[in-house]
């Protein structure tokens, strides 16, 4: 399974949190045709000392369109839970995150690419947001320097699954 991890300041302005919520989410675990049920995301919010748990496994009635995707994302965050969707204090954020991770980052650690792809398979990938607030939580830690630095953590999401997912199709053909 994969998982991503990123933060995010706060959920004062709710209604700017839940657009880059949704871009997250969307990055993450849409797929052209669906769901990508292998993957999870979790966004910590900062200032509320919560995080947000995504399933792709578990995730229903979630649509690609904000308007749909918003009401999902606002549900949870009011409620505490959805149809694959958790809100849960960040104390318990240990439970959840354990084992190696690679930490992404803009200027340390080898380049991503097609051959520490298969390293990456089935491991937590901290985007550069969250770092600090996760790190320590890991028995093993590896930087992953992607480049160039322009990209937002959506966008990066987008690259990362989008590599993974040619290396699986390469070593199934293999």
């Amino acid at each position: 399974m994969r998982t991503f991890v990123a933060a995010l300041k706060s959920l004062r302005d709710l209604e700017e949190e839940v657009v880059l919520i949704v871009e997250y989410i969307n990055s993450s675990l849409l797929l052209s045709h669906g769901i990508r049920r292998d993957t999870a995301l979790i966004i910590i919010f900062i200032n509320k000392n919560l995080f947000l748990k995504v399933s792709g496994g578990t995730l229903r009635q979630y649509r690609p369109d904000y308007n749909s995707a918003r009401g999902v994302v606002l549900k949870a965050l009011r409620r505490g839970r959805a149809p694959g969707i958790v809100v849960k204090p960040l104390n318990e954020l240990r439970r959840v995150l354990w084992g190696k991770a690679w930490l992404i980052s803009y200027a340390r650690g080898m380049m991503l690419g097609d051959e520490i792809v298969s390293c990456l398979e089935k491991k937590t990938i901290v985007m550069p947001s969250a770092i600090q607030l996760v790190k320590n939580l890991f028995k093993e830690v590896k930087y992953i320097r992607i480049e160039p630095p322009i990209y937002t953590e959506p966008q990066a999401i987008v690259i990362i699954n989008n590599i993974l997912d040619r290396c699986k199709k390469c070593s199934i053909k293999n």
